[in-house]
């Protein structure tokens, strides 16, 4: 796995928040997610981003969600990237 750390700017609709923060390029996009998300809940003390299910990373400007499972250096993550954080909500209801 590639280590190139970079400084990053990290939307978070759901906490109305920017963050900035420090990410592996080598990490996955969904371990990224885990981790900021995380920090997220840990800076803010919440709960508002209740679990780790259906969060998702965007790039910016971008319509499409980063898969999950490649690394951020496939992206194209540089020093000044805009991430945005999204947790997709699930329908629970039945008819």
């Amino acid at each position: 796995m590639s280590e190139r750390r970079v400084n990053t700017e990290v939307v978070c609709p759901v906490v109305s928040g920017r963050f900035d923060f420090v990410v592996d390029t080598g990490l996955t996009a969904g371990e990224a997610a885990l981790k900021i998300a995380g920090e997220v809940r840990k800076a803010l003390k919440t709960d508002v981003i209740l679990n780790d299910e259906g969060l998702l990373l965007y790039a910016s400007g971008s319509r499409l969600p980063l898969d999950p499972e490649e690394r951020l250096e496939k992206y194209g993550v540089t020093n000044g990237s805009i991430l945005m954080l999204i947790q997709e909500q699930k329908n629970d209801t039945q008819n």
